[in-house]
């Protein structure tokens, strides 16, 4: 099994990198660090919210016995990942 990491996700990893304090792991995050982190967090927090609705309508309509709504949800999930590089 593959594991998908999100752009966005990648992009946070490169700003802890830069701004951690390796000695005692503690970040240094300065006004330009929060220009950089902000927008990532917010991508973040979008593509969460993405994710948890559709995982959740998949699941309301798995429960309804909808199988055609269930394959449609799935496909628009398929297609997010499909957007990781």
């Amino acid at each position: 099994m593959a594991v998908i990491i999100h752009p966005v996700h990648r992009k946070l990893a490169q700003l802890v990198q830069m701004i951690i304090d390796h000695g005692s792991g503690e970040l240094r995050v300065s006004s330009i660090e929060i220009r950089f982190l902000l927008p990532l967090l917010m991508d973040n927090l979008k593509l969460v919210q993405e994710t948890d609705m559709l995982k959740n309508l998949a699941l309301e309509a798995q429960t309804a016995g909808d199988m055609e709504w269930v394959q449609e949800i799935t496909m628009r999930l398929d297609e997010m990942e499909a957007k990781f590089s």
